[in-house]
């Protein structure tokens, strides 16, 4: 098996692109907190910072569902669809463990 940098496959660029996405959200959140922004007590206490957030998990976990699918159903294999995989998985572990164990 050959492992490319990027996908050709339809299914791999819409990985690409929501993984691409989910970047761009979180440097807008971080630029609102380093505009000053801050949160409240609740998640939606401040949309300027929930909106943003909100966006780029729902897009890494969008990018990681792609890219397995792109691996184990096209038998497409690129770093960059298992550099989803790997942080869609990291999200997808915060997000349970913020559930479970809220702090």
């Amino acid at each position: 098996m050959r492992i490319g940098i990027v996908s050709g496959t339809t299914v791999g660029k819409i990985s690409n692109g929501c993984l691409l996405a989910s970047f761009v959200a979180f440097g807008v959140f971080f630029a609102f907190v380093a505009s000053g922004q801050r949160g409240g007590e609740a998640f939606y206490s401040n949309a300027l910072l929930a909106l943003p957030m909100t966006v780029a998990v729902a897009c890494g976990a969008a990018a990681a569902v792609f890219a397995v699918w792109e691996v184990f159903a096209q038998q497409a294999t690129s770093l960059v669809a298992l550099v989803s995989i790997a942080f869609g998985s990291l999200i997808v572990v915060f997000v349970v463990g913020e559930l479970t164990q809220p702090h």
